[in-house]
C-alpha cells in the first residue's frame, strides 16, 4: 500500500489479518488519531516481521508496537513528525530490532529509567535505534543522552539499546545550533535551572540561571555581559536546598570582586573571574565555601589560605620583583598540584615564573 494517498486508517481494518507479516505503507499520509487512541490499526497483528512507516504524518509512538509485535524485526518510522519518545517506547519481544527514526521532529529523548530496564532485559535483547537528523534541544532531558555517549551507564545499557546519533547537534532554547552531542561532557553539561527544579523563572537581570545535572550545582551565567559593577539582587537567586552555588563573571570590565556578602548563605563554591581588569585581590572576598576560583587573566597580587580542587593564574601581568617573592614560593609550593601555575610568567620576561632564579627575581638581595 506504499506510494498512496492514504490519510486514513480505520483501527479495526487489519484485526482479522492475524497471519499479516509484513506491511508496507510508507510514503502516504497517514497520521493516526491519537488523541483517544494509544494503539495503532495494527494493534492485533501480534506477527508482524516488518512494518514500514515512513514518509508520512504521524506524531506518535504507538504503545503496541512493542508491547504485542512478538516477531518484529524491523519498524521505520523515519521522516514523521515524532516529538518525543522514552525508553519505554523501545521494549521489544524479539531478540534483535531496528528502529529507524531518522528525519523526524524529535525533541526530547527521555532516557531517565534506560538503567532499571536494561537490568529486567530477560533474553538479552538488542535494540537499535537511528535517531539522525532530529532537532534534539539542549535541555535538561539532554542529560541522559550525553551520559550515555559518555560511557556513564552500565554495560546492560549498551547491551540492552544501541542508539545512533551520527554527527547530530541539538538546538539551543533560543533556536541557535548547539554544539554536537557526542562531544558534550556529561560533568559540566547545563541546562535552564528553571526547568530542571521546576520553579518560576527568576534569574538577575543580564545573567542566565542554569543547573549541571551532574551534581546539581545551580551557575548563575554573567559572562561577557559588559557589566562593570555588579551587585547581587537575593530576590533573584533561588535557594534550592543546598544545592552549590557558581558564579561566572568571566568577560566584564569588573576592576574589583563583586561583593558576594549576600551569598554567604548559598554555598557558593566556584568563582569565575577571568578576563576582567581585576588588579588586586583581597582574602576577604572570598567565602570558606570557595571551592574553585579562577582568575587567569587577571590578577597581578594573590595568595590564598586554603586547598582549592582548581586554581588558575596564567596569563596575569604578573610583576616579579622583591615584593612578590611570595608568588614564587606560591608556584614552587603548589606547581605540582595546579598545573596552571606551570604557565605563570612574569609581565617583561617571556619564561615561566617557575624557571627563573632567586636572583632573577630579586637583583638588589644579591647585591656587594
Amino acid at each position: 500500500m506504499e506510494g498512496n494517498h492514504l490519510k486514513y486508517i480505520d483501527k479495526s481494518a487489519f484485526s482479522s489479518n492475524e497471519q499479516l507479516s509484513i506491511a508496507k505503507f510508507s510514503n502516504n499520509m497517514l497520521q493516526f488519531d491519537s488523541s483517544n487512541e494509544t494503539l495503532s490499526p495494527f494493534y492485533n497483528n501480534r506477527l508482524l516481521t516488518e512494518l514500514h512507516l515512513a514518509n508520512n504524518r504521524i506524531k506518535h509512538f504507538f504503545r503496541d508496537w512493542a508491547a504485542n509485535k512478538v516477531e518484529l524485526e524491523l519498524l521505520d518510522l523515519s521522516y514523521n513528525n515524532i516529538s518525543t519518545i522514552t525508553t519505554d517506547d523501545f521494549v521489544f519481544w524479539k531478540h534483535i530490532v531496528i528502529v529507524n527514526l531518522r528525519n523526524n521532529n524529535i525533541k526530547k529523548i527521555f532516557l531517565n529509567n534506560i538503567e532499571s530496564s536494561a537490568k529486567r532485559n530477560y533474553g538479552n535483547r538488542h535494540f537499535v535505534i537511528d535517531v539522525k537528523n532530529n532537532p534534539l534541544s539542549c535541555d535538561c532531558s539532554l542529560y541522559d543522552i550525553v551520559r550515555y555517549f559518555n560511557g556513564d551507564m552500565p554495560v546492560t545499557v549498551y547491551n540492552f539499546i544501541e542508539l545512533i546519533l551520527g554527527n547530530l547537534t541539538c538546538v539551543q532554547p533560543d533556536g541557535t545550533q548547539g554544539p554536537l552531542i557526542n562531544q558534550l561532557d556529561f560533568k559540566t553539561y547545563k541546562c535552564q535551572e528553571d526547568a530542571f527544579f521546576e520553579l518560576h523563572k527568576n534569574c538577575q537581570t543580564r545573567c542566565t540561571c542554569y543547573v549541571r545535572p551532574y551534581d546539581k550545582a545551580r551557575i548563575l551565567d554573567c559572562s561577557y555581559k559588559n557589566i562593570p559593577i555588579f551587585r547581587i539582587d537575593k530576590s533573584k537567586v533561588h535557594f534550592v536546598s543546598m544545592h552549590a552555588l557558581v558564579l561566572n563573571f568571566t568577560g566584564n570590565h569588573l576592576k574589583k570582586i563583586p561583593s558576594l556578602d549576600d551569598l554567604q548563605e548559598f554555598n557558593l563554591i566556584e568563582l569565575f573571574l577571568s578576563n576582567n581588569q581585576i588588579s588586586k585581590v583581597s582574602l576577604d572576598n572570598f567565602p570558606t565555601t570557595l571551592k574553585v576560583p579562577r582568575l587567569d587573566y587577571n590578577v597581578s597580587n594573590f595568595l590564598y589560605r586554603q586547598d582549592f580542587q582548581v586554581f588558575t593564574l596564567s596569563g596575569n601581568p604578573f610583576i616579579c620583583d622583591c615584593d612578590n617573592r611570595f608568588l614564587y614560593r606560591l608556584v614552587l609550593g603548589k606547581q605540582h598540584i595546579h598545573k596552571d601555575l606551570k604557565n605563570v610568567k612574569c609581565k617583561d620576561r617571556n619564561i615561566p615564573l617557575l624557571n627563573m632564579t632567586h636572583e632573577q627575581l630579586c637583583p638588589s638581595m644579591f647585591r656587594h
